[in-house]
């Protein structure tokens, strides 16, 4: 048997009880002051009507009160006047920063069909499609037999990037080499067994100061009937 089996052990639903009692005594002594001081309040109201000396300060008092009703009102009206023209500041940003993303995307007309052991051509277009200019802006482009890992790393080899202006389309033609489009590379694409996949990424800043960084990520994959389609795969497609 333990030392601290002969000692008696502290009952924490006794002291728990305590605490809630005081709780409660607490609450309706506040409660109590709460109604005493409300009877007071009537009292003297009372009292003001019937004393002419006081009735001016019953209208100082009744001013105040209607003061504070007012004080109250324009201010949650000016909050909300606030948040609305906020959310409207926010949509006027949006239209007018810089949106890159793509404009144009297909078989090149020089090898519309995927052909054993010839190049084939992808043409791919992106354009500023906001208001103000984008800065700094870096692109890559990829295409690949293999399922691609989304999203794209950043262009390490663009140096400083461009400027890209709204409104005007720029291009980029990747493609598969001639000796990875083998006749069973071919064959597989025909049966669905195989795709060309297409993948990109777009960084770019806008014009605040300071400015803030957008991506845009691009996915697509080519099937034997010629057409594009977005990529299911987590990341894909993105832009902000």
């Amino acid at each position: 048997m333990s030392a601290d089996s002969n000692h008696p052990q502290p009952d924490n639903s006794t002291h728990s009880r305590k605490n809630e009692h005081n709780c409660w005594f607490h609450i309706r002594a506040i409660f109590r002051c709460m109604l005493r001081t409300g009877g007071l309040f009537v009292r003297w109201l009372g009292e003001s009507f019937r004393e002419i000396t006081n009735f001016p300060h019953f209208l100082v008092a009744l001013f105040t009160l209607f003061l504070v009703i007012f004080a109250y009102y324009a201010w949650d009206e000016s909050k909300r006047g606030t948040a609305h023209l906020q959310s409207q500041l926010d949509i006027l940003r949006a239209e007018q920063r810089p949106w890159v993303g793509i404009s144009g995307l297909g078989a090149h007309r020089n090898t519309p069909k995927v052909i054993a052991g010839s190049d084939f051509y992808i043409y791919v277009n992106w354009q500023n499609s906001g208001r103000l200019p984008a800065f700094n802006v870096k692109r890559t482009f990829v295409a690949d037999l293999q399922r691609p890992v989304m999203p794209l790393q950043p262009c390490d080899t663009c140096g400083n990037g461009e400027v890209m202006l709204p409104g005007i389309p720029v291009g980029a033609t990747p493609h598969i080499p001639a000796d990875k489009l083998t006749p069973e590379i071919v064959n597989n694409m025909i049966t669905g067994a195989q795709k060309i996949w297409l993948v990109g990424r777009i960084d770019y800043l806008d014009g605040d100061n300071p400015p803030k960084a957008h991506k845009t990520f691009v996915c697509y994959s080519f099937v034997a009937d010629g057409s594009f389609i977005g990529c299911d795969i987590p990341g894909s497609n993105y832009a902000d």
